[in-house]
């Protein structure tokens, strides 16, 4: 890779705040919000937040319930046969600071309001933390254009983009590991102690959101030792790598020292959790198989979690092959990323590899739901790959890579869109395929969530058509001065291809589920803002007082 000229490389401080600013403005845009589902990943996380504001307890099934059903994702504790979240605490805490701010009003906050609040602070946020910290960490090395596109094609073009607008803990859970990891390879690269510490922390933190982020800790776990067992080592070198891998994997062991004891005073036990004692049979059953629901990787949830047009995320988000190529490249080459690009490839290999083996497969939902946490590791294979195509202006491989990359982007961008802003809540037992099933027909009906400007007819175009124009005019801007009819030529094919594949191709070439009519008519029944008589109606929500 050739460095970028200077002034590339010295990004004005104010294309940040721009990033931040047109991000913000697009997750913000849109709120997604039901009451009638009552989505069972949400509401035990709000509960227990209430609880734990009102209470100073984590069960659920107290006063802070005030009738609101807790769905089948909780746990019957053996201690005092109380109610929990079978999820870990992390994303409560941060629930519980939303509850805060909410009642800050001059009345009782609704639940549609603490809602609001709770994913601005552990969706939208730690998404734009993401952006920050990868800002920071790319603008150097690619300048600050491929590196706004590469954010922006992660952000808005895998189903981060989903999550980012939900309370699941998933983006919270990534902003963590990533901030883990770009903040412990810096303290690795300087040799310094505390920001390795620190990073160590930051990326074990993500465990208490998200029990799968575990897995995460086993690359970063090698990196840490290799120098110490390694070859060519002198022993004094050996000695220093032992010191900074103490340092790490001690303060890695602080926030799961917390966890476990959050599990101690709950479920009796260091080791359990809320899998270990579902209080829902099904769920009992399926976390019950291998170690908490997880096995060997099988066939069936390689279909599952990569091809399903349905759940796939290579249906959803086809940016990931071309991130993979990326870090595979940028891992393959010497020079100052290659250990970046090897642990953060190793990080999203295994977080892969532990969703093949589950046993369950995460309800209602935009993707896979488990291999979230991994996505900001993908940020740094998007850039490589954007500027290998920006550096070989004139080459045939070149035109090829612009093509392809032109195809996954506008298919990413439109198939995340059209989620995140209509209907991020998936249920693939009933749904073969949710673009010409939900999605589309959502849009042709003219319905639109919360937050879409209503002062126009085509407010709700605008928002589905502008995070599409944002990544693609992200690309065109990363060409730099490259000649027009050699960017613009390759990336319209590839955008036709990309669209009709995802609206025409995919609808028309998957045989419909036998109950597509009766799911789609539930979801308009269900659907937030109603429309009647071509007013926006809204709809009535609990007050939590």
């Amino acid at each position: 890779m050739s460095e970028p000229p200077r002034s590339l490389a010295v990004a004005p401080r104010w294309h940040l705040a721009a990033l931040l600013g047109a991000l913000a403005v697009v997750l913000l845009a849109a709120f997604p919000y039901f009451e009638q589902v009552r989505n069972a990943n949400e509401i035990p996380r709000l509960i227990q937040a209430m609880s734990v504001v009102e209470h100073g307890e984590w069960a659920i099934d107290g006063a802070s319930r005030r009738g609101i059903p807790t769905g089948p994702d909780v746990a019957r504790s053996p201690i005092d046969r109380r109610l929990y979240p079978n999820k870990p605490p992390g994303a409560s805490v941060v629930g519980a600071a939303a509850y805060v701010l909410a009642r800050l009003g001059p009345e009782p906050p609704t639940l549609r309001e603490f809602t609001w609040w709770a994913r601005l602070l552990a969706g939208v946020v730690p998404v734009l933390i993401i952006a920050a910290l990868a800002w920071g960490r790319l603008r150097t090395a690619y300048g600050g254009a491929v590196s706004a596109a590469a954010i922006i094609l992660f952000v808005l073009g895998t189903p981060m983009f989903s999550y980012a607008r939900l309370f699941y803990g998933h983006a919270l859970a990534a902003c963590l590991l990533y901030a883990g990891v770009v903040t412990l390879e810096g303290g690795l690269a300087r040799g310094r102690p505390a920001a390795l510490g620190f990073g160590a922390a930051l990326a074990a933190a993500a465990v208490t959101v998200e029990y799968g982020a575990a897995f995460a800790g086993l690359p970063i776990a090698l990196m840490l030792l290799w120098p110490v067992v390694g070859p060519e080592r002198t022993r004094g070198q050996r000695r220093a790598a032992a010191k900074l891998a103490t340092i790490g994997l001690g303060c890695a062991l602080i926030p799961v020292a917390f966890l476990a004891l959050y599990q101690r005073a709950v479920f009796g036990s260091p080791w359990a959790t809320g899998y270990h004692h579902a209080a829902d049979p099904g769920f009992a059953e399926l976390h019950g198989q291998g170690l908490l629901g997880l096995g060997l990787p099988r066939w069936s949830n390689v279909v599952t979690h990569l091809l399903s047009p349905s759940t796939g995320l290579l249906v959803w988000s086809p940016l990931v092959v071309i991130a993979c190529v990326g870090l595979v490249r940028l891992a393959r080459r010497a020079g100052p990323r290659q250990r970046a690009a090897r642990l953060q490839l190793a990080i999203f290999v295994v977080v892969v590899i532990m969703g093949l083996g589950l046993s369950f497969q995460g309800g209602w939902r935009v993707g896979p739901r488990y291999l979230v946490v991994a996505l900001p590791m993908l940020i740094l294979g998007l850039a490589e790959f954007i500027d290998y195509w920006r550096d070989h202006p004139s080459s045939v491989w070149s035109s090829a890579a612009l093509g392809l990359l032109a195809v996954a982007a506008s298919w990413s961008l439109v198939a995340n869109a059209f989620a995140a802003t209509l209907w991020p809540h998936i249920d693939p037992t009933n749904i073969a395929e949710p673009f010409g099933a939900v999605l589309i027909p959502l849009w042709e009906k003219g319905l639109g969530p919360y937050g879409v400007p209503t002062w126009f007819r085509g407010g709700l175009s605008l928002c589905l058509v502008v995070p599409v124009l944002l990544g693609l005019g992200a690309l065109v801007w990363a060409a730099g001065r490259r000649r027009p009819q050699v960017v613009l030529l390759p990336m319209l094919f590839g955008v036709a291809i990309g669209a009709l594949g995802l609206t025409v191709v995919v609808p028309r070439s998957v045989l419909a589920h036998a109950k597509t009519e009766r799911n789609f008519n539930y979801i308009v029944k269900v659907y937030e803002p109603r429309v009647r008589d071509g007013e926006r109606v809204v709809g009535k929500t609990k007050t939590l007082d």
